[in-house]
């Protein structure tokens, strides 16, 4: 396993399951191979909230949604030889938005 790579659901259940087992912290960082920072990080998180799925992470939101992109999709393929600034102002005809500078799309 690379280093910082995050663990599976089963993973995490697995380690909550030998600790409900009776197992202590150190011999699940033996059996699971898994240092004891990561165990006790993991058995934390599921007593605060009984989650074993990461939270999600922060981002940037897409700038197309999937109506948007549907739309894209068949202009570019209806013009496929046509310029990317025709296309557009295809696209932003069909969608009625406005873009504020040419490189957001």
């Amino acid at each position: 396993m690379g280093k910082n790579a995050e663990l599976t659901v089963v993973e995490r259940a697995q380690i909550v399951g030998l600790y409900k087992g009776g197992h202590k912290k150190s011999d699940i960082c033996r059996i699971t191979d898994r240092p004891e920072s990561t165990v006790r990080t993991i058995l934390k998180r599921y007593a605060n909230s009984d989650d074993l799925l990461s939270k999600n992470r922060s981002g940037r939101p897409p700038l197309l949604d999937n109506q948007d992109r549907k739309i894209l999709r068949k202009v570019v393929n209806r013009n496929n030889k046509t310029s990317a600034d025709i296309m557009q102002k295809k696209f932003l005809r069909i969608h009625n938005n406005v873009i504020l500078d040419g490189a957001s799309l």
